[in-house]
């Protein structure tokens, strides 16, 4: 018989097994100490606790779902450390569910209007100002390109946290890739 405990991740509640538990604490422990520089520490931990509650509410298979070691070895090998380092020190090819999820949103950090032209660029990782001339070159000769924008902008969201940035480059979202957007201006 195992003992269980009901826990708080990232906003949401899970049931999660006393050795997974102590697992998890342990490389959150370790996580955060290593976070340079330490000032940014709680900001890289919120984000964190929400992609592992993200990752733990993927993998639940029902309401009474109890995460277990097998899961939270899982998710600590997926996020890896802040330093880029493998926690397990093992070196391993990218799995198939281990794929960043890449989405469009409009990038704010590099626009001149609303960022679409730059959340497009983002996306399909082409130049910025190429995407800007052949707007603009669609807007002034075709015309439908003023209404293709205004639509892209009123539809698609901003990329306002260090995972939506993530999301947008295409980039894995792992501790070290999180703390590249998490700078206080």
């Amino acid at each position: 018989m195992k003992q269980i405990t009901n826990v708080a991740i990232g906003g949401r509640n899970f049931t999660i097994s006393n050795d997974a538990y102590s697992m998890l604490d342990s490389w959150l422990a370790t996580f955060r100490s290593r976070i340079e520089p330490a000032s940014q520490a709680d900001d890289v931990m919120v984000e964190i606790e929400e992609r592992i509650a993200e990752l733990f509410t993927e993998a639940s298979r029902g309401l009474n779902y109890v995460v277990d070691v097998d899961l939270v070895q899982k998710v600590i090998r997926q996020l890896g450390m802040p330093d880029g380092s493998d926690p397990d020190n093992v070196n391993r090819g990218p799995a198939a569910a281990d794929r960043p999820s890449h989405k469009f949103y409009r990038d704010k950090d590099d626009c001149m209007i609303a960022g679409v032209c730059s959340g497009i660029a983002k996306y399909f990782n082409i130049d910025t100002v190429l995407v800007r001339v052949i707007a603009i070159i669609l807007i002034f000769c075709a015309g439908s390109g003023l209404w293709a924008y205004l639509i892209l902008w009123l539809i698609s969201p901003v990329a306002l946290t260090p995972l939506q940035k993530c999301e947008l480059y295409g980039w894995a979202p792992t501790g070290e890739n999180l703390r590249r957007f998490t700078t206080s201006k």
